[in-house]
């Protein structure tokens, strides 16, 4: 007998697949924010040419006494990883059809692919870098120097905040001193936003009540009306899962020290970079199988595997703001 009812109802009914993606980060955040290159090998080698100095002539004829360039070595080292599931005979027997698992088994593994680049493109940003002549020189992060601590405050006593005002000025002005980013300081990228903060939505949340994020007379983007807060004072947000970025106890700071005071719990390690200053490297871009297993009693798998890394090229432009906040655990 004929169905007369609603056509799009019945193709929706009809034809929508029957297994759905969990709600899940889906996609990489940090890939437009990262200058991405091309690896012929595993390592990739960047140099980097110091400030070159000057002095005063003081004899017409006197010599020249050229001086050595000093060149610094920065190696991109790529890791690969994989994502491989099991499908059994009768599932495969599907495939070609809307109830098969196959297609978002393969799409379930790209989602996870792209979530790890955000988390190798973490590790590169505050994690070991490499120097040397052949790559084998490990550089630490220099907490030191590189670290905006929790309790930090413009002026006055150090407590335990969230992200503020004052720490993103802070690390606004830190890059314009060392001549990365700012007021009247070349640029030496090739476009997108001055400075990337990688956050949380906890810390977005906290951005909407200050109100130099939120007034009107500070900010033309209305971000209370729309619900986004996207580029205010040069900054690019982009919110990454809670769980990418470190959290824990971290020293509280003080005025001459960041990695001084006492230790504090609960905070997460929000990083801020400039796109000049990193490099993310693929050398492999997503590889996707389905095969059979003869040597597992004939059932099929599917293989995802990508081959990517990233590091610091220019320590000075890379810095952790340290924060109060929860583990995200919602």
């Amino acid at each position: 007998m004929a169905n007369y009812g609603n056509f799009q109802t019945l193709a929706v009914n009809e034809y929508t697949p029957m297994i759905y993606a969990a709600v899940q980060q889906m996609r990489s955040r940090t890939e437009r924010f990262m200058r991405v290159y091309g690896m012929n090998s595993r390592q990739r080698r960047f140099q980097i040419i110091d400030p070159v100095s000057s002095t005063q002539i003081t004899d017409l004829y006197g010599a020249t006494n050229p001086q050595q360039a000093e060149f610094r070595q920065r190696w991109l080292k790529t890791k690969i990883f994989k994502s491989t599931h099991e499908i059994s005979r009768t599932e495969m027997q599907q495939a070609g059809t809307i109830d098969s698992p196959l297609p978002r088994i393969v799409d379930a593994e790209r989602m996870e692919m792209q979530r790890r680049r955000d988390l190798v493109a973490v590790e590169g940003l505050i994690g070991t870098a490499w120097t040397g002549e052949n790559g084998d020189i490990p550089v630490a992060f220099n907490e030191k120097a590189n670290t905006i601590p929790v309790g930090y405050v413009q002026s006055g006593t150090y407590t335990a905040s969230g992200l503020t005002f004052d720490k993103i000025v802070r690390a606004k002005t830190i890059f314009g001193m060392r001549n990365v980013l700012g007021q009247d300081v070349e640029r030496q990228d090739l476009g997108g936003p001055e400075m990337v903060i990688l956050c949380t939505h906890e810390e977005l949340a906290a951005l909407y009540g200050i109100k130099e994020f939120t007034n009107i007379l500070y900010s033309d983007q209305r971000p209370i009306a729309s619900g986004y807060i996207d580029n205010v004072l040069g900054v690019r947000f982009i919110a990454l899962t809670a769980d990418m970025l470190p959290f824990g106890s971290r020293p509280l700071g003080s005025a001459t020290d960041p990695t001084g005071g006492s230790s504090t719990t609960n905070v997460r390690t929000l990083i801020a970079f400039t796109m000049n200053s990193v490099a993310f490297g693929v050398l492999e871009e997503l590889f996707v199988r389905i095969e059979e297993l003869p040597t597992n009693q004939y059932v099929w798998q599917t293989y995802s595997e990508i081959a990517m890394g990233a590091t610091r090229i220019e320590d000075k432009g890379v810095l952790k703001i340290d924060v109060s906040g929860s583990s995200g655990n919602f």
